[in-house]
């Protein structure tokens, strides 16, 4: 990989993980490994509690968003998005951002993280 690595955080939610936070945190560990991001931190939080972590992302450089499932995304997408890709281990693809246009891009499959 040529350039700067992609700084990434990851973000478990209780609301969905509940006893398997850990197998969550771990698998993002791995992807993010295997695709040779920068992994800044892996959240384990309440959807609610995230506002003031969302809003930091831009502040700090965070340009992609790791969550273990689209179950994991519950109302804060479309918000992290305007700075970040947001990327979902199951199903395998992301969200890029949104355009300078404003538009919203769809979800895209991948074999992975990449």
């Amino acid at each position: 990989m040529t350039g700067p690595r992609v700084r990434a955080y990851g973000i478990v939610s209780l609301d969905r993980s509940g006893p398997q936070a850990a197998t969550d945190v771990q698998a993002i560990r791995e992807a993010a490994g295997f695709a040779r991001v920068d992994l800044r931190a892996v959240s384990v939080t309440r959807s609610a509690n995230l506002s003031v972590l969302l809003a930091s992302f831009a502040a700090s450089g965070i340009g992609m968003v790791i969550v273990p499932s689209v179950l994991h995304l519950t109302g804060w997408l479309d918000v992290v998005r305007r700075d970040c890709e947001v990327w979902t281990l199951s199903p395998p693809g992301y969200w890029p951002r949104v355009h300078a246009s404003g538009q919203p891009g769809e979800f895209i499959a991948s074999s992975g993280l990449c």
